[in-house]
């Protein structure tokens, strides 16, 4: 089922994820003008809603990360809602594919990927990308590409922006992480700062004028560890509807 098959008696969430609520509000702001320049309908749970858990998770503590799930869980039957869409992939892997797992049939909800979203709208005539120009490489995040499989629609909207988009030596399943997964970044800051070294010389030999991720955490990480002239971007900086 795509996204704009209508389902009656329910609200759609967008769900920005910590990284963006608390580190990129001009991010959040942005995607939600998207939602609007799309025609859709949404609902936020601003400081009701909790982390999704993926840091507690991938630190190990399994019984915390449960609580949160059944949290969130309970709080979105609670508010009506059915479908919940995310720009964050963190959260898209622990909304799409975890959180059933730990919390089985309980957890009913639609999840979708806000860049899967617009592709649709786009394909589907409801909406126009803006005609953009530049050389840039795009970063595969982990928990968007290896984790999910979404390795094709940012590419596409890139393209259809009209960008020149070029590879990275390592790219989609292969892609080098950024550096700051599982908190590298604070609890390893040497070898994350190694790791986001030797991504950004990937980027730089590519031949690109400009670095871009859909993952806040990634997009940061690359500015803090800037090693050249070129630019790291957040998706929704590079891309706007006419």
């Amino acid at each position: 089922m795509g996204f704009f098959d209508k389902i009656l008696g329910g609200n759609t969430l967008y769900y920005p994820g910590c990284s963006t609520k608390f580190v990129a509000k001009d991010v959040e702001e942005r995607y939600k003008t998207w939602f609007k320049k799309l025609g859709l309908d949404f609902v936020q749970l601003s400081d009701l809603e909790k982390c999704c858990g993926s840091p507690v998770l991938n630190a190990g503590y399994i019984d915390d990360f449960k609580k949160l799930a059944e949290a969130n869980c309970d709080l979105f039957h609670q508010r009506g809602i059915n479908r919940i869409v995310t720009n964050c992939p963190g959260c898209y892997l622990q909304f799409k594919k975890v959180y059933s797992e730990y919390l089985g049939a309980k957890w009913d909800f639609q999840v979708d990927y806000l860049l899967t979203v617009m592709l649709e709208a786009v394909k589907a005539g409801k909406v126009k990308l803006k005609q953009q120009s530049g050389k840039i490489t795009y970063h595969d995040p982990c928990h968007l590409g290896r984790a999910v499989g979404v390795y094709d629609e940012p590419r596409e909207l890139l393209r259809l922006s009209g960008y020149e988009l070029v590879e990275m030596k390592s790219n989609r399943e292969y892609s080098l992480c950024c550096g700051a997964g599982g908190t590298a970044n604070m609890n390893a800051t040497e070898t994350s700062k190694k790791m986001a070294g030797a991504r950004w010389q990937q980027a730089v030999d590519s031949g690109a004028q400009q670095l871009v991720s859909p993952c806040v955490m990634c997009t940061y990480q690359f500015r803090q560890n800037n090693q050249s002239t070129m630019e790291a971007k957040e998706f929704c900086e590079l891309i706007d509807f006419e």
